[in-house]
């Protein structure tokens, strides 16, 4: 008589397995259209607390050339679509991108999108997780270097300051104002300028707007093993030579030089517009 019962407590134990198993998988991509690009999504790198760097591979183009391409993201939408999702161009020819203005601590879904003559198609969904961060704090005209330096009611005043606290994977937040430090770059410590000292992402950010560095040296260190930036200053020499070493795996992004007599750059320098008068 007990054999039924345990036969159907089985089967409704099974039954569940499968149905929770299911709703955790990816969700199915839908049919591509006939004729249209194949594509393989690679896994996501260097991801940082607030970028990642992704590429696909197109097996095969189709019956015509790939006419425009790129990534979609979504932190909610495992299958979004160019309509619904914020998106990254890419060119056919090296199909890769990197997808910036995240926020730390975040899963994000992304798959590629190509399109030919013949119409749409994606790549199935591949998942990555930013970094979580430690936020620092820096304002010339409210800060204390006696402060917390964890938020911009209680930040510090220079950003020498900042650097000694900050450990691996933090971000320093510097906002609008002229500041005399010399900075020496810290292994995976991003520092980015250019906050009028409200925001709570880093994509609220003008990206018009400069931090001014006055007379800085910026020092690099050999070794580093994480994409580090520095990110939204101006720096003002007064026609004096400056010292500035970037290293390997370390990234000058939008960054200024005004008035800079003599420069002296290290490799690893990248995407920096130059005012030598």
């Amino acid at each position: 008589m007990k054999t039924p019962k345990l036969l159907f407590i089985v089967f409704v134990l099974r039954s569940c397995l499968a149905c929770s198993k299911g709703s955790d998988s990816e969700p199915t991509p839908e049919p591509q259209p006939a004729g249209t690009p194949t594509l393989k999504m690679n896994e996501s790198s260097n991801i940082t607390s607030n970028s990642a760097s992704v590429s696909v591979q197109i097996t095969s183009t189709g019956t015509s050339d790939v006419i425009n391409c790129g990534f979609i993201y979504s932190s909610s939408n495992k299958n979004s679509t160019i309509n619904d999702a914020s998106k990254v161009e890419a060119t056919p020819s090296s199909f890769q991108g990197v997808i910036s203005n995240l926020s730390p601590n975040t899963t994000y879904y992304v798959r590629a999108y190509a399109l030919n003559n013949s119409g749409i198609a994606y790549s199935t969904t591949t998942t990555f997780k930013t970094v979580d961060v430690t936020l620092i704090y820096v304002s010339s005209s409210k800060g204390k270097d006696t402060n917390a330096g964890n938020s911009w009611n209680a930040p510090f005043a220079t950003i020498s300051k900042a650097l000694q606290t900050a450990a691996g994977n933090s971000e320093i937040w510097v906002q609008e104002g002229a500041y005399t430090d010399n900075i020496t770059m810290k292994d995976g410590v991003n520092i980015y300028g250019g906050f009028q000292g409200t925001e709570s992402a880093i994509s609220q950010r003008d990206a018009s707007k400069k931090t001014l560095l006055l007379n800085c040296n910026i020092n690099g260190v050999d070794g580093f093993t994480k994409p580090t930036y520095i990110d939204g200053f101006e720096i003002s020499a007064n026609n004096i030579s400056l010292n500035l070493e970037i290293r390997p795996n370390v990234i000058a992004n939008n960054v200024y030089f005004n008035k800079c007599q003599q420069i002296k750059c290290m490799v690893g320098l990248s995407r920096i517009v130059l005012f030598p008068t």
